[in-house]
């Protein structure tokens, strides 16, 4: 499924890193850890280390990648709307004072997709070697949920 999708060094480390991946993720969410699978996820967990590096080094270093169409887009539309909020803030701070028509108007710079980069230094993928204390201080992740709970209230 995912074979060849990629130039033939890029293919494997790619490849690799989904396996790596795969096998670290089905050994963290195990319903029962054991000391031989705990030490098992520490092995994986290095091993993701150095296939996410790998990726980042020789595969991510060969590709430039862009930011998409729709994220340019909400970029256009934040930057539009900036300007706009600065300049109902300054009319409104002129009318207070009684210096209107002094607005500065901004030619409208051409927008160009963003270069986007793979990166490892973020608070997802810096986590990921936290679980084996979590698993070891509060249990398999089975147990406990992140998901926002309501509460509903009976009346009577």
């Amino acid at each position: 499924m995912f074979k060849e999708l990629l130039p033939s060094p890029h293919d494997r480390i790619v490849l690799n890193l989904l396996f790596v991946l795969c096998t670290w993720h089905g050994c963290a969410k195990l319903r029962l850890h054991t000391t031989s699978t705990m030490d098992f996820l520490k092995e994986m967990t290095r091993s993701l280390g150095f296939a996410l590096r790998k990726f980042e080094k020789t595969t991510c270093s060969a590709f430039q990648t862009n930011e998409l169409p729709r994220e340019e887009a909400a970029r256009s539309r934040r930057k539009a709307k900036a300007p706009m909020a600065k300049a109902a803030k300054s009319l409104a701070a002129t009318t207070r004072t009684g210096q209107a028509g002094k607005s500065s108007k901004k030619s409208e710079a051409q927008h160009s997709r963003l270069k986007k980069v793979f990166n490892l230094f973020t608070y997802k993928i810096s986590a990921l070697g936290e679980y084996i204390w979590a698993i070891s201080l509060y249990g398999t992740t089975d147990g406990y949920s992140t998901q926002i709970v309501s509460f509903i209230s009976f009346q009577t």
